[in-house]
């Protein structure tokens, strides 16, 4: 809660500091790529125990991003603006499979009123370079597809058990990147840093897979969901 305090204190401060400095103003769309390997989507229980594991099946995440800028500074060669990214969403796929189980997982990862600083360097009048950081409140979907194969035994045949299931994390994600533009055009990379803690929405305590995730929470603290991933996007500033 402090977080989103401060998030929303952030966008007062924009209002009452931003100021028309130059003609750099503008607003945002990048279209990106994360690549965040086979710890993504996994679930860290904290600095005592980790049960976190590797996805054996991994996409990328394909994702978006919207924001405007306003520069507070501009001396010369270099400016300085205070920078709201509206929009960020993201999906990806992952997965686990073994002989005899086979998880199939779907995410979506929302983030909105995100308050940041970026730094500008002028090339010249065609060309800039940003530096910037973003920090922005994150809300993850992720949907799981579980089947269980119970392999024939003497007179018992196998048996499939197949389930559903909705996990919801939330938190605050950061995001570190830097751009190169061209006239209306840029591309870069960023990193975001986002481990999100388990919500309990929707759980059954007499299940018995939600009662063993309550009590490992009761006693490892609030188990979060590593969603950490590299990005590398193309975009528009105009």
């Amino acid at each position: 809660m402090k977080k989103l305090l401060l998030v929303v204190a952030a966008f007062f401060a924009m209002n009452a500091f931003a100021q028309e400095q130059g003609d750099d103003n503008g607003f945002g769309l990048k279209l990106g790529v994360g690549f965040g390997g086979s710890s993504y989507g996994t679930v860290d229980y904290g600095s005592v125990i980790k049960i976190d594991g590797n996805t054996n099946s991994y996409s990328p995440a394909f994702g978006l991003s919207l924001d405007n800028r306003w520069y507070v500074a501009n001396p010369g060669k270099f400016g300085i603006a205070i920078d709201a990214r509206w929009l960020d969403l993201s999906i990806a796929h992952f997965g686990d499979k073994t002989d005899y189980t086979e998880v199939k997982s779907n995410l979506v990862k929302f983030e909105m009123f995100g308050p940041g600083v970026i730094g500008t360097f002028y090339i010249n009048d065609k060309m800039a370079a940003d530096l910037y950081w973003n920090i922005i409140p994150s809300l993850a979907v992720t949907g799981h597809d579980s089947k269980v194969t119970t392999p024939a035994f003497g007179n018992n045949p196998e048996t499939v058990v197949e389930t559903e299931d909705t996990d919801f994390a939330l938190g605050m994600s950061n995001y570190i990147g830097a751009a190169f533009r061209f006239k209306v055009f840029q591309a870069g990379v960023e990193y975001n840093i986002a481990k999100l803690k388990y919500q309990d929405w929707g759980k059954n305590d007499d299940n018995a897979e939600d009662a063993l995730n309550d009590w490992a929470n009761s006693i490892f603290g609030n188990y979060k969901q590593n969603l950490n991933n590299f990005r590398v996007f193309v975009g528009f500033k105009f």
